[in-house]
């Protein structure tokens, strides 16, 4: 028995730069891991985020090679995983997706379409009342009716952004918040007074740094307004810190978590502390947003995903079947093999001798 181990990393330009509150994106600088053997294979994404959990491209690469390495001594793969989730958890899952993925025994799992459609959050973006009215409603006839914002400028301003966005919205429709980190206290509290009076902004994202609970809290005791929390969350300890702090949702990414199995058991623990879950990454490829439409589904859950990062990728290396029709995303499968990642840059190769 022989398995091959590889890595490869891509620098992946984007059809626009995506801004977020404490940088602009033009390109993904992802890596994707493979496992091949046996007459099969299995993969894993990597696209790590600066000011995301601290976890740069560098770092990943380091830790990738150190991880094939280990595996070539024998180590193995979910000690590896466990012990990478503690300083680089973006690396831990996607090695760990790469085996989970593997061990499907199908030749090749990701060629397999999914069962249903999953709703989609549309990422709803202006920079003024004008351009995000325009584009809410070039989303809602396109079918979406949950819309996501990014925040972080001045409360007076966002509130005009989000009433414009609110005037568009269909029936039933929603929108969500996303202040990535942005705020202080005082600002936080300003915005959920100037738009709680709405009903159609589902939440208000991660507004403060995540070590910021006390914050939180405070938030949280003086307005009814809905908070979610995702830099913050990326452990059980930290769902229940959740809790203790008056959020009412939590925010999962495969990429945070320790693969598949990981989003699972944390989706499984955030329902026991009776929070509501919001799940995707807009900052993923195809291969990362498939997985996570897949665990979607396998999960449960009924809220509009957010894996959006594949629409932002000019060119993927490889052939995706994710489209999007009527606000729903659709997945026909990827025609993924490590002679398309190999297009890349190798950065990790180990031979393994055992079976994971």
């Amino acid at each position: 028995m022989k398995l091959i181990f590889r890595a490869w990393h891509h620098s992946l330009p984007l059809r626009k730069p995506y801004r977020l509150s404490f940088t602009v994106l033009e390109r993904f600088e992802t890596f994707y891991v493979a496992l091949e053997g046996e007459g099969r294979a299995g993969f894993g994404e990597i696209t790590p985020l600066p000011g995301y959990g601290g976890e740069t491209v560098q770092e990943a690469a380091g830790a990738l090679a150190e991880a094939a390495r280990e595996l070539g001594a024998g180590k193995p793969s979910d000690e590896i995983a466990a012990q990478l989730a503690r300083k680089y958890p973006f690396t831990a899952s996607g090695l760990k997706c790469a085996f989970e993925t593997w061990t499907e025994g199908e030749a090749n799992a990701f060629l397999v379409p999914l069962p249903a459609k999953v709703p989609l959050a549309g990422l709803c973006a202006g920079n003024t009342p004008e351009e995000i009215g325009a584009e809410a409603r070039r989303l809602v006839a396109n079918g979406y009716k949950v819309f996501k914002l990014k925040a972080g400028r001045s409360p007076q301003t966002e509130e005009d952004l989000v009433r414009a966005v609110a005037r568009e919205l269909p029936p039933g429709g929603s929108m969500r918040l996303d202040a990535n980190q942005a705020y202080s206290y005082g600002d936080a509290l300003e915005l959920c007074r100037r738009i709680e009076d709405l009903g159609k902004v589902a939440l208000l994202e991660q507004p403060f740094e995540p070590e910021m609970w006390p914050e939180c809290a405070r938030l949280t005791s003086s307005t009814t307004f809905p908070i979610m929390l995702d830099e913050s969350i990326w452990t059980k300890e930290d769902i229940a810190r959740a809790v203790d702090c008056g959020a009412r949702h939590v925010k999962l990414k495969l990429c945070k978590h320790p693969g598949l199995s990981g989003t699972s058991a944390l989706v499984a623990e955030a329902r026991r502390q009776g929070l509501e879950i919001i799940y995707g990454n807009g900052v993923q490829t195809a291969l990362g947003n498939h997985l996570e439409a897949r665990a979607h589904l396998q999960c449960g859950l009924s809220t509009a995903i957010e894996a959006s990062g594949f629409a932002k990728v000019q060119n993927h290396p490889f052939q995706s079947g994710i489209t999007v029709s009527q606000g729903k995303l659709s997945d026909q499968g990827l025609d993924v093999s490590p002679e398309v990642l190999a297009t890349g840059r190798l950065v990790a190769e180990a031979v393994l001798t055992r079976r994971p």
